[in-house]
């Protein structure tokens, strides 16, 4: 069974507005996760061993500036959204296309 929690709040600001997003219990984990994965390091190791860039990440998970994943990953912001579902999924991605000495053995292992 699916259980959908609403995060957020439809709010005007002065330089943008927050929308209503629906997530499920395991959406929700997993923004916990790849958020500890950006602060803790891991995924700059991740993508850094895959020789992606910081534009080619942010390319990827559908950012417009690498400064928003260098944000992320020194721990400035968290990711949020569907970029961090996407980064995620590279992540993971990632992960399983690196050699096996130099990976973590789980992206969840991280935690």
């Amino acid at each position: 069974m699916r259980q959908d929690v609403g995060v957020g709040i439809d709010v005007p600001c002065l330089s943008h507005s927050l929308r209503l997003v629906t997530v499920n219990a395991t959406e929700l984990v997993e923004l916990s996760v790849v958020r500890l994965l950006a602060r803790s390091g891991a995924a700059k190791t991740i993508h850094l061993a895959a020789g992606l860039s910081l534009p080619q990440v942010a390319e990827a998970v559908g950012v417009k500036s690498p400064t928003t994943v260098y944000r992320w990953e020194e721990g400035l912001r968290a990711p949020s959204g569907l970029p961090a579902l996407r980064y995620r999924d590279l992540l993971e991605d990632l992960q399983r296309g690196l050699d096996p000495r130099s990976r973590p053995k789980s992206l969840k292992a991280a935690l």
